[in-house]
């Protein structure tokens, strides 16, 4: 509507409704847009994004702790190998 120019009153007449129902439709509109805008609607594409991101952080915090663990500490009962050293 404000796009092609109209304003409230105008497409509200040129729509036969009342200017209230109008504006309410638009605030709706508007909010719809923002919280679309807000990385809730993502494509699957970035959501597999994302997902590999984190996937790959977490491995990365994982390695560092293994890498910083200090001298003599077990390793973990998940990993079935130990390094060759």
């Amino acid at each position: 509507m404000f796009d092609l120019g109209y304003s409230v009153p105008e497409a509200s007449r040129s729509l036969d409704v009342g200017e209230t129902v109008l504006r309410r439709l638009v605030q709706l509109f508007q909010s719809e847009q923002l919280w679309h805008r807000n990385q809730y609607c993502v494509t699957p594409e970035q959501q597999k994004i994302q997902e590999l991101e984190a996937r790959i952080n977490r491995l990365e915090r994982e390695k560092d702790i293994l890498k910083n663990r200090l001298p003599g500490t077990p390793w973990p009962m998940a990993l079935e190998t130990r390094p060759l050293h």
